[in-house]
């Protein structure tokens, strides 16, 4: 049963960071758990890729302050699209951190057109948060109003007990 990405559609050139920056914030998110349902709306010729699609990690429908559940009907043509700017103060292979200034009363949300994993964690403001499953396969989080330092980070126990073994062999020889 495989989703295949729609490559061509400009909308989904747009949130995979092609057409777009990988950086990308929006006014809003819509919640969305059934995958049939999110792939049949971002492959749809209205979909211009300036709404933002979530599901929590653990794939419930929820709403968070800025994510309302998707309800069928809604227009696709639509624009959540903010061009707030943003500066990425670091990156590496499992780190980025950025400085974004939300100038929206309700907040923002901003995606990473990164691919989303269970090990990724993120903090915004130093607080930790959950990462949202963005467009199927990249990661979104909610940010307040004004400064936001978002931090995203790639924190695996098993891969840091071996690097950690790894570490001692060469002290060791």
């Amino acid at each position: 049963n495989e989703i295949h990405f729609p490559q061509d559609h400009p909308g989904a050139q747009k949130f995979a960071g092609l057409t777009e920056d990988k950086i990308q914030i929006f006014s809003h998110a819509y919640s969305v758990v059934d995958k049939k349902v999110l792939t049949r709306l971002i492959r749809d010729p209205d979909y211009r890729g300036d709404m933002l699609f979530v599901s929590s990690q653990d794939n419930a429908v929820s709403e968070d302050k800025n994510a309302s559940v998707w309800s069928e009907g809604k227009e696709l043509r639509g624009s959540d699209r903010l061009r707030d700017a943003y500066k990425v103060v670091r990156f590496d292979s499992n780190h980025i951190e950025i400085d974004v200034q939300i100038n929206q009363p309700a907040g923002a949300w901003l995606m990473y057109s990164d691919v989303w994993h269970p090990h990724w964690k993120a903090t915004v403001n130093d607080k930790p948060v959950p990462i949202w499953k963005a467009n199927l396969a990249y990661k979104a989080v909610p940010l307040e109003p004004g400064a936001n330092h978002v931090h995203f980070y790639f924190r695996y126990p098993l891969l840091v007990f071996l690097q950690s073994i790894m570490a001692w062999n060469v002290v060791f020889w």
